[in-house]
């Protein structure tokens, strides 16, 4: 009987502060990473990342980045940078990055790059 009980608190207590299982799984969709990496894109865009001080644009938001997805934040950046950023700041430019992040060009971009780096979202 002391065995049993012994077993069962081991057991009780790994559970307890092995952590959320499902933690990893829960962003492993390409609609959500894709939506994410978007996200990042247009605060680069609006040179909010300028000094890599990137913040969720929601506070709440349940998923992360994956950290293979992340890598492709150098692609999307780069994406950006030869297609569509002046070289200058100016007026405008918030307008700008709001229609480049509506457009589908931008956001097929983000998703190939997601699937690139993200072999098991789905």
């Amino acid at each position: 009987m002391k065995k049993f009980i012994l077993q069962y608190l081991i057991i009780a207590s790994t559970i307890m502060y092995a952590g959320d299982p499902f933690g990893e799984a829960r962003g492993v969709t390409n609609a959500i990473q894709s939506h994410i990496l978007a996200e990042w894109g247009l605060q680069y865009c609006l040179q909010y990342d300028k000094e890599n001080l990137f913040k969720p644009i929601e506070e709440n938001k349940p998923f992360d980045l994956r950290k293979d997805v992340a890598q492709g934040k150098l692609d999307l950046q780069k994406y950006l940078d030869t297609k569509y950023l002046p070289k200058t700041m100016d007026t405008p430019h918030f307008k700008h990055c709001m229609i480049i992040y509506k457009l589908e060009e931008y956001q097929a971009e983000v998703e190939r790059i997601v699937k690139k780096y993200c072999e098991e979202c789905k």
